[in-house]
């Protein structure tokens, strides 16, 4: 006996069924579509972006100016010397001449622009003042930014300093921006504080009575005492290594717990020692020599 051949009759979709088909069709193209545009703004724009920044940083370069001058301020008292410096952005260099009477500022001004005037435009508003006032010798840099001064410039706007003066003076007092700050053979017997936001601090010198600071919120920080200093040593680095001459402390104490590290320590021959210096850096790398 055969059997009933069936067969199934294909299957219509009902008006409401095809509309909720297309929407999903339609919901799909939507979601790749922007998923696309997505990868578009945060892949392909960036890199677009920095190439147009490298290519305008180019061309500032090309219209860079440069004007170099040199300022002097005699010196009344060589015992009684304050230098008060102040610097933007740019390299801050101090050092020590044995023979020197008075204080010499060689100053150096550097702009760019994306063309020659907006170059020399940001060149005029990078200013060096150097100034007296009493005892106080005073070097106010400003102006420099980096890079983002007005005149759409993408290179370099700064101002560098290096300064000369006598081998001993009471009280030098720096405070930098952004740049390198560098204190060469210098002996200061009352009071040094070095201050940088972001940049590398230098020290070589010789450290007596007194209270001395050198802080660096970021940038590493190495300080290379003369032998005839005397000083009581507080350093501490929040993110950083501190490391020290072997040998160099008596009474020292290094900790290394925690998220930051510290030492204490003294450092020359007198007992208990004549000065205190005072080392901080929030990020950066503290090193403590002596010569």
């Amino acid at each position: 006996m055969s059997q009933p051949n069936y067969q199934q009759a294909p299957y219509i979709l009902t008006p409401v069924e095809q509309k909720s088909k297309s929407e999903q069709r339609n919901c799909l193209r939507w979601i790749v579509g922007c998923s696309l545009l997505i990868f578009v703004l945060c892949c392909v724009l960036p890199v677009t972006g920095l190439i147009a920044m490298a290519v305008l940083a180019s061309v500032s370069e090309s219209n860079k100016v440069t004007d170099r001058s040199t300022e002097t301020l005699p010196i009344d008292d060589l015992e009684n010397i304050t230098l008060d410096v102040r610097n933007k952005v740019g390299e801050t260099k101090v050092v020590a001449d044995a023979n020197a009477t008075e204080i010499t500022v060689d100053i150096i001004r550097t702009a760019t622009g994306l063309t020659d005037n907006a170059a020399r435009d940001n060149l005029a508003k990078l200013k060096a003042e150097v100034r007296q006032e009493g005892d106080r010798y005073i070097v106010d840099a400003t102006g420099g930014d980096g890079g983002f001064a007005s005149g759409l410039s993408f290179g370099e706007n700064s101002v560098d300093l290096r300064i000369t003066l006598p081998a001993e003076i009471a009280t030098l007092l720096i405070e930098t921006n952004v740049g390198a700050l560098t204190v060469e053979g210098v002996t200061i017997t009352q009071k040094l504080d070095l201050t940088n936001e972001v940049g590398s601090i230098e020290f070589y010198g010789t450290l007596t009575e007194g209270s001395h600071t050198i802080t660096s919120e970021v940038g590493a920080v190495q300080v290379t005492l003369a032998k005839d200093s005397s000083v009581e040593i507080d350093a501490k680095s929040d993110v950083g290594d501190i490391s020290v001459d072997s040998g160099m402390l008596t009474n020292q104490d290094k900790n290394s717990s925690g998220a930051g590290q510290t030492l204490t320590g003294t450092y020359g021959e007198d007992d208990p020692a004549a000065g205190r210096l005072t080392i901080r850096s929030d990020v950066g790398s503290i090193e403590i020599r002596e010569r």
